[in-house]
């Protein structure tokens, strides 16, 4: 039984070994309201890309723009200047939006760097 019916909880029963895997900093933790309230999807998936990393204020994450247009597309394709320049553009754009969700605390795209700081 995964639902409890007395008080409509989802009770899950884990193996003591496979219950280690969750107490692990390294699990990621989805704001699964936030991100279905999200409303572009390549917005979803910089949300998912971010919550996957650390991105402390000492050690911000830095990642190309052409990388991670390939990521984002799953394509090898190289960017032309005016690819380049709209997915800088909607980088930010959605950014901006994640900041104001309060999923990334400051951000830069500089030199085709996005560097970036969650909260």
């Amino acid at each position: 039984q995964i639902v409890n019916m007395d008080t409509n909880e989802v009770v899950l029963h884990l193996d003591r070994q496979i219950s280690t895997l969750f107490i692990s900093k390294t699990i990621t933790k989805v704001g699964w309201r936030l991100r279905l309230g999200l409303s572009k999807d390549f917005t979803k998936w910089m949300y998912d890309y971010i919550m996957t990393h650390q991105a402390p204020p000492r050690n911000p994450h830095r990642i190309g723009l052409d990388k991670l247009y390939r990521m984002s597309h799953a394509t090898a394709q190289e960017l032309t200047t005016d690819q380049m320049r709209d997915f800088r553009a909607r980088v930010r754009g959605c950014m901006k939006v994640l900041m104001s969700e309060g999923v990334v605390e400051s951000y830069e795209v500089q030199r085709n760097i996005l560097s970036l700081v969650r909260t």
